[in-house]
Formats: C-alpha cells, sequence, structure tokens
C-alpha cells in the first residue's frame, strides 16, 4: 500500500509539539528559525517501509509549501491512504485538507485533539477513520487489512453509527520500532532554538512521563501518563547512525522528561563513554529527579544543556496543578549548571488553575531572580483531553470557543472569577518583557548563539526588535 504521513500547510507548529502554537506567517525558510521534528509520523512512515509498504512525509511547514504546492505534490503521488496529524489550534485547518482529500482518498486523522473529540471530527469528516493516541501500529494494522471491526485504537461510521474498536495497548518495547524517517524530510530544516551546534537532531529516548501536570496533553493522550524507556544501546546506535550519515553536531532529546529515571540516564551516559561517542547534547528534563551527581555524569558524557518546567514560582498553584516542584531547588539547579557549564532553560505558564495577580506578580520576580540562561512563558491553554480542560468546562472559565485561539503563544482562552483574561495576557507579556531583557544582557547565551546568528542574522535582528517592541 502506498501510503501519504501528511504535515499539512498551517501558520504555526504542529506535527512533533506537545504544545502546537501559531507563529504567523512564514514566507521562505530561514535557518534559525524553531521547528519541530514530526517524531510520530516519521516513525510511522520507517515502520510502514520496514513491512513492505511504500510511504512518505510530507511536511509542508518544514518545506514551507503553499497550500497550491502541497496539493499538487499530493495529487501527483497518487496515494492509496492519507495520513493527517491534527492539533487543537490547526484543527479547522486539518479538517478542511481532511474533507478536499476523501473526495478521492482513504483519510486516517491522528493527533490529540481527534483522540479525544472523535465524534466532533466525523461530524466534520464522516468518510474519516480515527486513529487514537499512539498510532504507528494502528497504520500499520490499517495498511495490511481492510477489516476495520478487528483494528484495535480506531473510530469511524458504519452505517451512520460510530464504532468505537477497543484501545490499542501502548508500545511497551521501543526498540521493536525502527528508527524515524529522515529521508523523506527536510531533516536539516528541524531545531531548537537550546541547541548550539549546527546541524543538530531531535530525539528520543523515551515516552511518556508519570507525573501528572494538569495541563500536559501529550502525557494524558498519547501516554495515558506512562513511562516507557528505550534501552541505552538502542539509543546511542541511534546517535551513531545519525552521526555518520547525516553528519548531526549536537544530539537534542526532546523527551517529556528525559530523566524520570535515574539509572536511565545513567546507563545512556555509561554507553556514550564506553563507545567513546564525543558529541554534544541536550536534553528536557525534571528538576524533581535532577541532583548534582546526575548532572556531572550527564556533563562528563556530554551534556552542555537542559530545559525544566517550573510554570509557576506559587506553591498553591504548582499543587493545583499536579507539580512536585521545589521552588529552592530550581535555584541550586541553576548554581549546579553554571559551575559545570551546562546552558539550563527554563519554561513558565502564566494564568494556571489558582493564579491571581499576586501569584502572577511571585512568577515574575522568581524570573527576574532566577539565574538561568535562557527562560520562555507560555499562556495556560486547557487542551482537550487534559484535566485542565475538563475543569475549565465544568466551572465554566473558556471565554472562546474557536479552537484556532487554543495556541497559548498570544492570547488567552480562559478567565477566572477573580482573574480576568486581559490580565493573563498582560502578565504573560510582562513576562516576555523580562526575559527578552535576560536575553540581551546574558553574554553568556549571546556567545552560545554566535553559529546560529551567524548562519542567520534575521534570527539575531529579532531578538533585538522584540525588545524593543515590547519597552
Amino acid at each position: 500500500m502506498k501510503v501519504l504521513l501528511l504535515n499539512p500547510p498551517w501558520d504555526g507548529i504542529r506535527a512533533g509539539s506537545r504544545w502546537p502554537f501559531k507563529t504567523g506567517k512564514r514566507k521562505e525558510y530561514r535557518r534559525g528559525e524553531y521547528l519541530t521534528y514530526p517524531f510520530w509520523l516519521c516513525y510511522t512512515s520507517s515502520l510502514l517501509k520496514q513491512n513492505g509498504h511504500e510511504a512518505r512525509v510530507i511536511d509542508a511547514i518544514a518545506e514551507h509549501l503553499s497550500h497550491e504546492e502541497f496539493l499538487k505534490i499530493v495529487m501527483k503521488e497518487d496515494p492509496d491512504l492519507i495520513v493527517i496529524e491534527t492539533s487543537t489550534p490547526s484543527i479547522n485547518v486539518d479538517y478542511n485538507y481532511a474533507k478536499l482529500f476523501s473526495k478521492k482518498f482513504k483519510v486516517v486523522l491522528t493527533g490529540t485533539h481527534v483522540s479525544v473529540l472523535f465524534e466532533e471530527a466525523l461530524h466534520q469528516v464522516p468518510e474519516a477513520i480515527i486513529a487514537r493516541g499512539e498510532y504507528e501500529y494502528t497504520l500499520l494494522d490499517l495498511a495490511n487489512s481492510k477489516d476495520l471491526n478487528k483494528i484495535p485504537g480506531i473510530v469511524y461510521l458504519e452505517s451512520g453509527e460510530i464504532k468505537i474498536n477497543r484501545e490499542r495497548e501502548l508500545i511497551e518495547d521501543l526498540d521493536s520500532l525502527p528508527f524515524p524517517d529522515r529521508d523523506s524530510v527536510p531533516i536539516y530544516r528541524y531545531w531548537d532554538g537550546f541547541c548550539q551546534h549546527w546541524p543538530a537532531v531531535q530525539m528520543i529516548s523515551s515516552r511518556g512521563c508519570l507525573f501528572r501536570c494538569i495541563f500536559c496533553v501529550w502525557n494524558a493522550v498519547m501516554d495515558k501518563f506512562k513511562w516507557r524507556p528505550r534501552t541505552p544501546s538502542n539509543v546511542v546506535d541511534e546517535i551513531e547512525y545519525c552521526i555518520r550519515k547525516y553528519h548531526f553536531k549536537e544530539v537534542y532529546f526532546d523527551d517529556s522528561t528525559f530523566n524520570m529515571k535515574p539509572d536511565h540516564v545513567y546507563d545512556i551516559c555509561e554507553e556514550l563513554i564506553a563507545k567513546k561517542i564525543k558529541i554534544p547534547w541536550s536534553a528536557m528534563c525534571s528538576s524533581v529527579t535532577l541532583s548534582y551527581d546526575m548532572l556531572k555524569r550527564m556533563k562528563e558524557a556530554g551534556c552542555i544543556g537542559i530545559k525544566f518546567g517550573v510554570e509557576s514560582a506559587d506553591e498553591n498553584v504548582l499543587r493545583k496543578i499536579k507539580k512536585p516542584l521545589d521552588l529552592e531547588k530550581i535555584q541550586m539547579i541553576g548554581k549546579w549548571c553554571k559551575k559545570l557549564r551546562i546552558k539550563t532553560h527554563a519554561t513558565f505558564v502564566i494564568g494556571l488553575p489558582g493564579e491571581n495577580e499576586e501569584t502572577i506578580e511571585k512568577t515574575l520576580n522568581f524570573m527576574k531572580k532566577l539565574d538561568v540562561d535562557s527562560m520562555q512563558v507560555s499562556i495556560a491553554t486547557p487542551f482537550p483531553g487534559t484535566e485542565f480542560f475538563e475543569m475549565a468546562t465544568k466551572e465554566n472559565w473558556l471565554r472562546v470557543k474557536s479552537w484556532e485561539m487554543f495556541s497559548g503563544s498570544d492570547s488567552c482562552v480562559i478567565s477566572y472569577p477573580n482573574l480576568s483574561r486581559e490580565k493573563i495576557e498582560n502578565g504573560f507579556r510582562e513576562a516576555n518583557k523580562i526575559i527578552l531583557r535576560k536575553k540581551v544582557k546574558n553574554l553568556r547565551c549571546l556567545m552560545s548563539k554566535l553559529p546560529v546568528i551567524s548562519r542567520s542574522p534575521f534570527h539575531f535582528l529579532r531578538i533585538l526588535y522584540k525588545l524593543w517592541a515590547t519597552k
């Protein structure tokens, strides 16, 4: 079977992102742009190829394809099956493409939004099949069989009735998956701005997370609050393969929580050291399970950077969102990493449950004092499938009905009895002012960006413009 796996045109970041968001229209590719690698699409592509099918990923966002260019490629390929990965803020665009393609092709919709709101999806695109949650083996079954009744993990219409097949079990043995497809996508365009060496490759060493933060849609919908590691030898084999074939200069582990279990981290470090693989790498971590000894061993194995979530500096807000965080330890981690010369990046969210003007101010003051190399902030957004969304619906916090507003990058979709949308957005803007001012003052951060700035002066000029615009 011939399968096309699509990340359709949209003015934002969709496939591969835990927090999809709008970026505005981009006329052409510029090196240094933030762009996530579409993990699930590419893993599915490799799995299908491994099992004798013809598969191709078309990442229209990475390739900067226009609507017309995208349609021309799809129609020319003339596939037997089309797969579209959706997200909440892009869902109206996703539905439009699905409606268009379903007139000629068999269409499968995947992603967090349709996994939860499959009735809405089938109302919009009755001809579609919904592949819920983790979908690699679901797509393989669809490619191998025409008997939909026997395929777990799908929802579809049959004679006007919604058929909900049994849930598909999560993939326990992640080593059973082949390395993700990096040949049918513009692999050198994927970039996380936290990286310090170009080109850098995004990969995962595990899936899921054991923490139950109420706002995390990937963990709730795709991973069901379970954590599954790859074996260290399999991870390091992929690193070696990527260095040898693609000549990457840095690895970024985009796990939900790279250091969920300390043994996993130590074992990967030991494997890298034993095989004498000297490539710098960075990772998305949790401060909860970090220790100085772990950071020291990570540094010895090549680690040059870690990201970690803080979200709020108010203990009551942290309790409400079920994030077991020690704020004093956060400050200590900054000092540890500075001593070890590991770059640090902290993330925050403004407007979570329990937030008020005082807690926002507390978070802003914490951001000013926190000694890390870079930070980012988002507006609290209750994605469907999260406990946060259930709370927002029950308590009548939602203030907009348009899914395209669920971005978290520019506008707020909720308000609380004691905190309006406008005040949340004001807090978000104030946080961005703090971040931009610290970014310009941070000589070490700017120096680490020199390799990127030299290739993309536009990226540096954009930082300066944002600083000027927020004064």
